[in-house]
C-alpha cells in the first residue's frame, strides 16, 4: 500500500530491487530484513520491513516469494 496515496499493489505490479538483513547488536535473535520495491511502471519506489525467522510475518514472506519466484524466472 502506498502511504502517500493508499494506492494498493499487489505482486504482479511490483518487483524486488534489494534486500538487507539486520541483526541485534547484543541478540542474534532480534533480526529484520528490509527490502526495496519497486512499481514496475517505475513510478512508485518504496521499502517493506518485516521480521526474520521465526517472528516473520507469513503474509509479507509469501508476497516477498511470489516476487523472488518472478526474478528467478
Amino acid at each position: 500500500k502506498n502511504a502517500d496515496n493508499d494506492e494498493m499493489f499487489d505482486e504482479n505490479e511490483m518487483k524486488l530491487v534489494d534486500q538487507f538483513r539486520y541483526e541485534g547488536e547484543s541478540n542474534p535473535d532480534d533480526m529484520s530484513i528490509l527490502y526495496v520495491l519497486e512499481s514496475k511502471d517505475g513510478k512508485t519506489k518504496g521499502t517493506l520491513v518485516n521480521a526474520y525467522g521465526v517472528y516473520a510475518d507469513a503474509d509479507t514472506d509469501a508476497f516477498i516469494k511470489k516476487l523472488e519466484d518472478e526474478v528467478a524466472q
